[in-house]
């Protein structure tokens, strides 16, 4: 592994964080999609010899994402693989949850930095920031709906079953009462089912 630490450290020094090319109206935030993390490490990686593949296996678990960086010289490789669980299980879910988890994939890889969605929360003084609330009352959403109480975990299973763009974006809405704590959980699934439902649409 020494050939291919080595030239991934060299990469590391020339690789910057992907420039957040797309956003998400209802959180009000923006985040990089797959071609501009792709094009922020394509470059310095394969300048020092660093090969970067994602492929799909079958296993046990289901369909697996493997992502590998492989030294080209030595062959020596390093390699990362995680589960794709679309709530969809369907080529346009599979897809969907395949790209999604290709861009974390990557970025974990490469040790780029997961940053704030707009900076806001970085610049807030610590002494203003709220204090961290119980684990249970974090999960509760400060509305109700149809005169049931939402957790993030009932608000994010219906992100994942809503069939169509103007339902996700009703429950999108409904997150902005969750506590700070639970919205990034929320955005990660409003981001995975929006893609599965364009990747519907344009079958």
């Amino acid at each position: 592994m020494k050939n291919l630490l080595k030239s991934l450290l060299a990469a590391q020094a020339e690789i910057t964080n992907p420039i957040k090319n797309a956003s998400n109206p209802h959180f009000r935030n923006r985040y990089a999609d797959l071609s501009s993390v792709l094009e922020s490490v394509q470059e310095p990686l394969n300048k020092q010899g660093l090969v970067l593949t994602q492929t799909l296996k079958q296993s046990e678990s289901g369909v697996l994402l493997v992502t590998t960086l492989w030294h080209a010289e030595s062959g020596e490789s390093m390699e990362s693989w995680i589960a794709l669980n679309p709530a969809k299980q369907d080529p346009q879910g599979y897809a969907a949850a395949c790209t999604y988890y290709r861009r974390l994939s990557i970025k974990a890889m490469c040790g780029l930095a997961e940053v704030d969605d707009d900076g806001n929360e970085a610049s807030k003084p610590a002494a203003k920031q709220a204090a961290p609330k119980p684990s249970v009352t974090a999960q509760k959403v400060a509305q109700k709906v149809g005169g049931e109480i939402l957790d993030v975990v009932t608000l994010v299973g219906m992100m994942n079953e809503a069939k169509d763009l103007a339902s996700l974006n009703a429950l999108a809405a409904k997150a902005k009462g969750l506590p700070e704590a639970d919205k990034q959980q929320a955005r990660e699934a409003y981001a995975q089912r929006i893609e599965e439902l364009e990747a519907t649409q344009n079958a």
